[in-house]
């Protein structure tokens, strides 16, 4: 009987760090006073990241400091190409949200370009 050996297919580990800077428009007048965004890996479903809260002017908010958020990509050493990694993002008050979005983070990385959402 002979023995077939499993594929292994080869990923390297890229280690990333994101500086998310966040600017939110077109937020209704009212009840939403001062808004704050997480940031929630899919995966852990536990919030890794969170803002200040900001107050809302004129149906805009924009936050001072930005967010940081470290994580691991895999690369697939043939396709080269980034396995998703799937984030939530949420904004709102202390028990109302206002927005929940999934992003997959690995487009800032490959293309260097903004999300909107």
């Amino acid at each position: 009987m002979s023995r077939i050996g499993k594929w292994k297919i080869e990923k390297a580990k890229v280690k990333v760090v994101f500086r998310l800077q966040f600017h939110a428009t077109n937020i209704p007048q009212h009840r939403w006073e001062k808004l704050f965004i997480s940031l929630i890996p899919t995966e852990t479903e536990k919030a890794t990241a969170k803002t200040s809260k900001a107050n809302v002017r004129y149906g805009s908010c924009k936050w001072a400091d930005p967010i940081y958020e470290t994580t691991r990509l895999l690369l697939d050493s043939k396709t080269k190409q980034y396995d998703d990694k799937l984030y939530k993002l949420v904004v709102g008050m202390v028990s109302f949200f206002l927005y929940i979005e999934k992003i997959t983070i690995y487009h800032f990385y490959s293309n260097y370009r903004f999300l909107s959402v």
